[in-house]
């Protein structure tokens, strides 16, 4: 408890959070409290014009090890594939699976949506 309430007034450290989106959002979680140590599941999002491209990236995710679920969003009116990988999560973790994903993702015409702690799994 009190490890916690000293985080919400601590001094940002820029090696462990840079000051860019992913950096902002891992230090804000970890102000917070939580545990960025260990393994945890990490929910990257994904968005796709069509569920034919969104399936065509499931299956290239399908080789790795995680969990991978294609679903119509209806707010972005798109497809959304959420691809779900325990991994340490770190600002170079996050920012290399991302990048990764972009790319990937890029040649079916999707891009990247954001990514959280979203999953039991």
């Amino acid at each position: 408890m009190f490890e916690k309430a000293l985080r919400a007034f601590a001094r940002r450290d820029l090696k462990q959070f840079p000051e860019d989106e992913n950096g902002d959002v891992l230090f804000q979680i970890w102000k917070q409290g939580a545990d960025l140590s260990g393994l945890r599941a990490v929910d990257f999002s994904l968005i796709f014009p069509t569920k034919e491209q969104a399936e065509l990236m499931a299956a290239r995710l399908t080789a790795r090890d995680g969990k991978v679920r294609v679903s119509y969003f209806d707010a972005k009116a798109c497809w959304d594939l959420c691809f779900t990988v325990k991994m340490i999560p770190s600002w170079l973790t996050i920012s290399e699976m991302e990048d990764w994903l972009g790319e990937v993702a890029a040649t079916y015409q999707g891009k990247c949506d954001g990514w959280g702690f979203f999953s039991q799994a």
